[in-house]
């Protein structure tokens, strides 16, 4: 998803989503690239639990990858988050 606000700020924003409790999801190559020349406005929105009736929705922060709480393999880039039951 592309936004613009006033001409000025574009922000790419990409969904994806689980029917389980975990934050994994794969990127292709070129969404991973795309998302590193992008840093400073591309944003993840993970959705868990999608077939629930409480589904979560989580916006991951910029730079994800850099989050030592991530894994990113480059297997087409699999990206792997536990959910802390805290949260």
């Amino acid at each position: 998803m592309h936004i613009e606000v006033d001409d000025k700020i574009t922000l790419y924003l990409k969904v994806k989503s689980s029917s389980e409790n975990k934050c994994r999801f794969d990127l292709s190559g070129d969404e991973y690239n795309f998302a590193k020349d992008h840093t400073e406005n591309y944003m993840v929105i993970f959705v868990a639990d999608m077939d629930s009736a409480n589904p979560k929705i989580t916006p991951l922060e910029m730079k994800f990858w850099e989050d030592e709480k991530f894994s990113v393999c480059p297997n087409n880039f699999t990206v792997t988050y536990i959910f802390n039951d805290k949260n």
